[in-house]
């Protein structure tokens, strides 16, 4: 028996609250071989079916429940964290730095890895600030990263050095004591789970321009100790939601995805616009522009307060699936699950950015 399902699918009354799916679709290819007399399923071949822009929101989802849960892997991937500015006044004051992630901490740590973006330093004496832009955060903000269950930190982005290589030095030191991998600046990060290897490799094309022949070697170097290359990319215009290069960056953030992915990337994920934008299919492979905020403190705008969690599904190396989770973040950078009124409104957002993608 052959199955093709060959389209990004929405979910309206998933597990999460009533939260929205998207499935990635796959095409199985080979044969569905039945064990003899035990009614398991032996080892099956996937490889990604082709999207229609058209119908990449359709209601029907494929099952994929008979696949071997032991070969099934999830990896989550949220928008931008920001453990500064008035974020990091508020887990001071407090004293309560698992505060941003409290609401959410069960879905980050339901995954098998969860990957976010640390946009800004974590530096001893960090200043407390409610406003600017040279960015810190308190060391022992790291403590809602565990209790989040963060797996994987990209480092890569235009707020990185705002202390300097000092700034950077004491971010990885202090992910290195509690067991967070991190990527990012010629450094990229592999993490194991069964038998599956994810790499990771990110850059920074807001405020520098990406080699990409030096991109594509470390894709590959990266490929001979991976099963699956995941590429993040800190990138584009803020505050639209449609991809556009950064003023003045030389590149597209598509232009960028579809080079990641020519160079041999699985996936592909962004951030940095501070708003979530659109979904497409490159050569068979997901690109997802931006998850928008997810901690962050821009309570001035309701898009900034809005972002999405990405939840990316792995047979063995193959995406099957990808489920886009609505949040919405409350007060100085507190997010949660959006309900399920705004998270149906946010995926018909999300829709209508992905087709305003087409034609490239």
């Amino acid at each position: 028996m052959a199955i093709t399902l060959a389209r990004l699918r929405q979910l309206t009354n998933g597990p999460l609250h009533a939260t929205a799916k998207l499935l990635m679709a796959v095409a199985l290819a080979g044969l569905l071989a039945m064990a003899s007399g035990t009614g398991g399923v032996q080892a099956r071949t996937f490889s990604l079916g082709l999207l229609d822009a058209g119908t990449i929101f359709d209601d029907a989802r494929p099952d994929i429940s008979y696949l071997d849960p032991a070969r099934v892997h999830t990896l989550l991937v949220t928008g931008d964290v920001g453990l500064v500015r008035k974020v990091n006044l508020t887990t001071v004051n407090q004293d309560d730095f698992k505060w941003p992630f409290r609401r959410v901490n069960d879905v980050l740590a339901a995954a098998d890895l969860t990957l976010i973006n640390l946009e800004g330093p974590l530096v001893p004496d960090c200043p407390l600030r409610s406003t600017g832009f040279t960015f810190c955060g308190d060391p022992r903000n790291v403590q809602g990263l565990q209790f989040a269950g963060v797996d994987v930190a990209a480092l890569a982005n235009n707020h990185m050095y705002n202390h300097g290589e000092s700034g950077l030095r004491s971010t990885r030191a202090i992910l290195d004591r509690v067991g967070i991998e991190h990527f990012g600046y010629g450094e990229p990060a592999v993490v194991q789970r069964d038998e599956v290897r994810f790499g990771f490799l990110s850059y920074e094309a807001v405020m520098t321009w990406v080699d990409r022949e030096a991109m594509r070697a470390e894709i590959d170097a990266l490929r001979q100790s991976s099963d699956v290359v995941v590429v993040m990319f800190h990138w584009g215009t803020e505050y639209v939601r449609v991809p556009e290069p950064w003023p003045g960056h030389p590149a597209s953030p598509r232009d960028l995805a579809r080079a990641a992915i020519d160079a041999g990337a699985d996936l592909v994920v962004g951030n940095h616009p501070h708003w979530f934008q659109g979904v497409e299919l490159y050569r068979g492979h997901l690109i997802v522009y931006s998850h928008g905020n997810f901690v962050f403190d821009q309570p001035w705008s309701v898009e900034t307060q809005q972002g999405m969690l990405g939840r990316y599904t792995f047979y063995d190396n193959r995406l099957i699936d990808a489920e886009f989770i609505p949040i919405r973040i409350e007060g100085w950078g507190q997010p949660h699950i959006a309900d399920a009124e705004e998270a149906a409104y946010l995926l018909r957002v999300m829709k209508s950015a992905s087709e305003a993608l087409r034609p490239y």
